[in-house]
C-alpha cells in the first residue's frame, strides 16, 4: 500500500511540472490568458496537500505481536497515517527483546519520534532528563484525546516537576465500568468436584482442601508460580498473601506510615504456611525458578487450584479454556473473602482487594529531539479517534459483524480469530483489550454454557463490591523520588531471595526475623520517603481515590 502511495505522490508531483512547464511555454497567448493560467497554476500548487512527514515508532505489542506480520504496511496504519499525513516506519521487537531494545535506545540517545511502552517510572526520570516533551498543551487542545482520557487520569502521569511527559493506557475497563482489582482466582470446577461447590471460609478450611486436592490429584501441580522482575510471589503464592492481608513487595499505611508489608507479622505467617505447603507437595518445588512457558503449563495441563489475578481476568481464563483442547470443562471464579481470618490479621480492612488506577503504567511518549513534533502528536491523536477505533474493534459490517435487529452482531470466527485479535494492542488509548469485553460478552453465555457463565460472571461483580472500601493502590501514586526509587527493585530482590529460603526451609524462622530486621536497616529509608511523600500530598492521593491515606 505504502509503495502504491508513493507512486500516486510521484504522478501527482509530475502533473502539477507538467502544468508548470505549459504556463510558462505559453509566450504567443495574450495577457489575460497568461494571467489566467498563473491563476490556475498558483491554485493548483497552494491547495496540493504536503507531503506526508516521515516518523519513526518504537511500539510494545506486547505478547499479541503476530510473527512475521509487516507493521509498515497494512490497512490499520494506513488510517492512521492518511489522518496524520505521516509515513510510519515501525520498531516492534519481540515482547521477551523489548525491554533490552528500549534500553539500548536510551542509552544510544538516538530516540525515534514516538515511543509506546514504558513504566512509568523510567519514563519520568527520561523526561526529567530532557528525553521528552511535556504533553500538556497538545492534550488541553485535542478533542479526541481527552475524550478517552479524562483530565482526571491525566492526573496520575504527572511527574512531581509538573510535567505530564506520557498520555497513559487506561486499566483494562471492566464490564459496565466496574473496578479492576487484583484479587484470587480458583478452579471452581475442582470446588465443585472435590468440595461440594462450598468455597472454603478460612485458611484452615483452604488447607484442608488443598490437602485433599493433593491425595486426589497426586500429580497436580496445585499452587505454582513464575518468577518476574526478581519477584517471586506474583501470580499464585500471592492468593495466599491475600488470606493475610499483605501483599507482596507493597507498601502498607499503618498509623500514618507506610510501612513495607515484608516487615509485618502478618507476612511472616503467610511465609510459614507457604512453607508448610512446599513440604507437603502441595506448593510445586520449582516454583521460585519456574519460567513463564513452565507456569503457564502448570495451569492448563496439571490442575493449578488457585491464582492471584486480576478479577476482569475471570472472563479471559475462561474463554481460553474454549480454545485449548481438553479444557473445556473448566470453571474459573474469583474466591469470596474468608469469613474467619488468621488471628494474626491486623485489620481485615487489609485483606480486601484493593482496586487498580484508572491508568497504568504503559504510555505514548514523544522524543524531544524529533524535528516534527506536531505530526508525531497528530498520530497519537489519530489513534484516539472514533475512525480508528471502529476500525480496530468494530470491523466491517458483513465481515466482522452483521446487524440483526438495529444491533450489531459479531462474527466469532471473523472477529475473534488469531490473526485478528493482535490488533488490540494498537488500541493503548482506548485500554487495549477493554473494549472487547462488552463486545464478546454476549457470545459467552452461549459458548460456556449458562451455569458456567453465571459463576464467573457473578462473581467478578461480587468482587466489585468487597473492594468499594479499599479504594485505589496507593503503591501506584508514588512517583519516582530521586534517591530511592532506584533502590526498590534491590529491595524487592531481598524481599524474594529472604522469604524463598525461608519456604524451602533453607533458613529458619529465626534467621527470617534477622532478615526482616536487615530490611529494615537497609531499606528503611524507602518508607520514611514514602511516607514523607503521602503525608505531604495528602489531600490531592484522597481526591484520586487513595482512601489508605487516612489508615
Amino acid at each position: 500500500m505504502k509503495s502504491f502511495k508513493k507512486t500516486i505522490a510521484m504522478f501527482l508531483s509530475l502533473l502539477m511540472l507538467i502544468t508548470v512547464i505549459t504556463g510558462c511555454g505559453a509566450n504567443q497567448q495574450s495577457t489575460a490568458t497568461t494571467a489566467s493560467t498563473t491563476i490556475a497554476t498558483t491554485a493548483a500548487t497552494t491547495t496540493a496537500p504536503p507531503p506526508p512527514v516521515n516518523l519513526n515508532v518504537l511500539y510494545n505489542m506486547g505478547s499479541f505481536a503476530p510473527e512475521g506480520y509487516n507493521f509498515n504496511d497494512n490497512e490499520y496504519i494506513d488510517v492512521i497515517e492518511k489522518m496524520a499525513n505521516v509515513e510510519l516506519e515501525f520498531t516492534v521487537p519481540a515482547y521477551s527483546d523489548y525491554n533490552n531494545k528500549l534500553q539500548l535506545i536510551m542509552a544510544s540517545a538516538d530516540l525515534p519520534d514516538i515511543i509506546q511502552g514504558f513504566n512509568s517510572v523510567d519514563g519520568v526520570k527520561y523526561g526529567d532528563q530532557g528525553a521528552f516533551i511535556d504533553l500538556k498543551n497538545y492534550y488541553d487542545n485535542s478533542t479526541n484525546v481527552k475524550k478517552r482520557i479524562t483530565a482526571e487520569m491525566l492526573e496520575f502521569t504527572k511527574s512531581t516537576s509538573g510535567k505530564y511527559y506520557r498520555i497513559p493506557q487506561p486499566t483494562q475497563i471492566a464490564p459496565d465500568n466496574s473496578l479492576v482489582n487484583l484479587t484470587v482466582l480458583v478452579r471452581y470446577d475442582l470446588i465443585q468436584k472435590y468440595n461440594n461447590g462450598k468455597y472454603p471460609e478460612s485458611v484452615d478450611e483452604w488447607t484442608a482442601y488443598l490437602r485433599m486436592l493433593r491425595k486426589e490429584l497426586p500429580n497436580a501441580a496445585l499452587l505454582s508460580d513464575r518468577m518476574l522482575a526478581g519477584c517471586a510471589f506474583r501470580y499464585v503464592n500471592e492468593a495466599v498473601f491475600y488470606w493475610f492481608g499483605v501483599t507482596p513487595y507493597k507498601y502498607r499505611m499503618e498509623n500514618g506510615n507506610f510501612i513495607s508489608t515484608f516487615t509485618t507479622p502478618e507476612y511472616k505467617e503467610a511465609v510459614k504456611l507457604l512453607k508448610v505447603y512446599y513440604n507437603e507437595g502441595i506448593l510445586q518445588k520449582d516454583f521460585a525458578t519456574m519460567d513463564t512457558t513452565k507456569w503457564v503449563d502448570a495451569v492448563w495441563n496439571k490442575d493449578t487450584a488457585v491464582l492471584s489475578y486480576d478479577n476482569i481476568q475471570v472472563y479471559s481464563f475462561m474463554e481460553q479454556t474454549m480454545t485449548k483442547e481438553g479444557k473445556s470443562g473448566y470453571t474459573y471464579a474469583v474466591a469470596p473473602p474468608l469469613k474467619t481470618y488468621p488471628a494474626v490479621v491486623k485489620d481485615i480492612k487489609y485483606t480486601m482487594p484493593i482496586n487498580k488506577p484508572p491508568v497504568n503504567d504503559a504510555g505514548l511518549y514523544i522524543a524531544n529531539s524529533s524535528k516534527n513534533k506536531d505530526a508525531a502528536w497528530k498520530v497519537i491523536d489519530a489513534l484516539a479517534s472514533d475512525e480508528f477505533y471502529n476500525k480496530i474493534y468494530i470491523g466491517q459490517e458483513g465481515k466482522e459483524f452483521t446487524t440483526k435487529n438495529s444491533q450489531k452482531v459479531i462474527n466469532p470466527d471473523v472477529y475473534l480469530a488469531k490473526d485478528r485479535m493482535w490488533l488490540q494492542s494498537l488500541g493503548h488509548i482506548f485500554g487495549v483489550g477493554a473494549p472487547l469485553w462488552d463486545i464478546k460478552r454476549p457470545l459467552y453465555e452461549e459458548q460456556w454454557g449458562k451455569e458456567r457463565y453465571k459463576v464467573a460472571n457473578d462473581s467478578f461483580y461480587m468482587s466489585t463490591q468487597w473492594s468499594a472500601s479499599r479504594g485505589f493502590d496507593l503503591n501506584s501514586m508514588i512517583p519516582l523520588i530521586q534517591g530511592v526509587t532506584e533502590k526498590v527493585e534491590e529491595s524487592n530482590l531481598f524481599i524474594s531471595e529472604a522469604s524463598v529460603k525461608a519456604v524451602m526451609g533453607q533458613i529458619s524462622m529465626d534467621d527470617f526475623d534477622k532478615k526482616v530486621a536487615e530490611f529494615k536497616t537497609r531499606y528503611g529509608f524507602i518508607s520514611d520517603a514514602y511516607t514523607k511523600f503521602i503525608q505531604e500530598n495528602k489531600a490531592a492521593l484522597k481526591a484520586k481515590g487513595a482512601i489508605e491515606v487516612d489508615w
